[in-house]
């Protein structure tokens, strides 16, 4: 399973102040591919995520959260326990 989620990082783009469509806009990304990408019909390239994240970092840097770093908030599936 991927670590990408773009419903965490639509979240956190919205708690910054940014809705879909302009955290798209800023990210270089079409606003029905993000769709697609949030209903799982497609996982995006390496390069589509790095735009994804870099857009994610400039908005933290521009609202004054550059110390959170440029990673998006992990899928929620990576967090699960391992072993038994």
């Amino acid at each position: 399973m991927t670590s990408f989620d773009p419903q965490a990082i639509e979240d956190e783009a919205a708690r910054l102040g940014v809705n879909q469509a302009e955290f798209c806009r800023r990210a270089g990304i079409r606003p029905s591919t993000w769709q697609r990408w949030k209903q799982e019909r497609f996982e995006p390239r390496a390069a589509s995520q790095r735009k994804v994240e870099d857009a994610l970092a400039k908005l933290r840097s521009e609202r004054g959260e550059a110390g959170r770093g440029a990673d998006p908030p992990p899928h929620p599936d990576s967090a699960a326990p391992q072993g038994g």
